[in-house]
């Protein structure tokens, strides 16, 4: 089975799905069947995690909005969403007159795919651009992995090819751009990776390998990692 050209938009979620389980790709966005099982005994627990990140999403997207701190306090019931909170509100953000778009998506073409980045800040100044990404994981990812992760070779890339429209017309330059990932536990343990143009043409390499990999096979194997399973 392949994909039609004209019927799907590649993210960073669906990409990691592929390397970490080519048959769940399949089950998720071929076969479109819900992920993880309701018969999993840790759908609940994912459902919890899932729904306080949300959450807390969405509370540092109000605040970026100009909703009043008070006023989201207010309404946060969980005690983890609320610790995150707390962290995010008291940690300095040294970037006052920069310009700010949260929740904000680009789209680009890569070998021919729609491939998608959906940033939860965006900064942007004098011909420079930060992606800020929050994270509410229970443990700071390595320098090295998160250079590794999927979504910095998305994320990066697809700003660098599309984000001309926030920067008069211009395309950014490779080393005018930056990905800072910061963990709600751990608010002074912020990650910036810096860009450049080898990089970037290893992630591009990396993403049309992949694209087309994904793309021409007819057969999606099960991953042969046992700990990927138990959510399915």
């Amino acid at each position: 089975m392949t994909l039609a050209l004209d019927s799907f938009t590649f993210s960073q979620s669906s990409l990691m799905d592929y390397c970490d389980c080519p048959r769940r790709f399949k089950l998720r966005y071929i076969d479109k069947l819900a992920w993880p099982s309701n018969r999993s005994s840790n759908c609940e627990e994912i459902s919890m995690l899932e729904r306080d990140g949300k959450t807390f999403h969405r509370a540092i997207h109000q605040y970026f909005l100009g909703i009043p701190e008070e006023e989201i306090t207010r309404v946060i019931s969980s005690s983890a969403v609320l610790l995150w909170w707390k962290n995010f509100t008291a940690h300095e953000f040294p970037y006052a007159e920069w310009s700010k778009k949260p929740e904000i998506s680009l789209i680009t073409l890569i070998v021919g795919y729609r491939v998608l980045a959906k940033y939860d800040l965006l900064l942007t100044r004098n011909g420079k651009a930060i992606i800020f990404d929050w994270k509410t994981t229970k443990k700071n990812t390595g320098r090295q992995d998160l250079e590794q992760r999927m979504q910095t070779r998305v994320y990066l890339p697809v700003l660098l090819q599309a984000g001309h429209c926030f920067n008069s017309g211009t395309r950014y330059l490779a080393e005018d751009i930056s990905m800072e990932y910061w963990f709600a536990e751990f608010p002074l343990e912020t990650v910036k990776i810096c860009y450049s143009n080898k990089q970037y043409e290893d992630d591009l390499r990396v993403l049309e390998d992949l694209i087309g990999e994904i793309t021409t096979r007819q057969i999606y194997p099960h991953t042969g990692n046992e700990k990927a399973c138990v959510l399915c």
